[in-house]
């Protein structure tokens, strides 16, 4: 199992989840150095007032010398060709049209190949036992929620929370944020009804560490 990662808030405007879980595995990897969340957000190809999508981080983290297990069952070419559609046929209107509001759909298209490349995803619907495997080969684990649900709240908004442990019942997470909570225990109920919202192809990992 990873020690407690160190811990990163999100930004004041509440849009620069994914750069903070992302500043946290690499200031735990190197203590010396801090890293910008507008930078990783440039890095990530962030639209102004828009949500990050991880593909161009993963690919840069894969330079920086990463190795990274995508799983997920979200289905990248069929969305390289379709887009919202996909999104909508997928994942229902609601999603679909939210994150059409939060990012340039067609700019993320366009970035699939390179990551199909670099980081081959793998499309598969992970579990519980697969996060607790990789914990124990001592990735960092990055996750995709609806935060509404972690706050017990109606509605979707999409977040990125790092999980360090998985002990008894509970999921041990940084969460950025907004509201941020370092070392934070969801119950592991709480958190397959996040990490499968609006239904189980939802669910994704990044895991994340340094090649040996």
């Amino acid at each position: 199992m990873l020690s407690i990662p160190a811990f990163r808030t999100n930004t004041p405007d509440d849009l620069h989840c994914v750069e903070a879980c992302v500043a946290m595995i690499l200031e735990t990897v190197d203590p010396t150095k801090t890293y910008s969340l507008e930078d990783l957000g440039r890095i990530a190809g962030k639209i102004k007032g828009g949500w990050t999508w991880p593909m161009r981080l993963m690919v840069w983290l894969a330079d920086q010398g990463f190795e990274i297990i995508s799983e997920v069952g979200f289905d990248y070419p069929a969305f390289a060709t379709d887009g919202a559609l996909y999104l909508e046929r997928t994942f229902g209107n609601e999603v679909a049209r939210t994150q059409v509001a939060h990012a340039d759909i067609d700019a993320e298209r366009k970035a699939v190949p390179a990551f199909l490349e670099r980081i081959q995803p793998q499309k598969m619907i992970p579990t519980m036992t697969r996060l607790r495997e990789l914990l124990a080969q001592e990735y960092f684990l990055m996750c995709n929620v609806n935060s509404r649900i972690i706050h017990g709240q109606s509605g979707y908004c999409g977040h990125a929370i790092l999980i360090y442990r998985i002990e008894g019942d509970r999921v041990y997470v940084h969460d950025p944020g907004l509201p941020a909570a370092r070392a934070k225990q969801i119950s592991i109920d709480l958190f397959e009804r996040a990490w499968a919202f609006p239904n189980e192809e939802a669910k994704g990992l990044l895991a994340i560490k340094p090649k040996t």
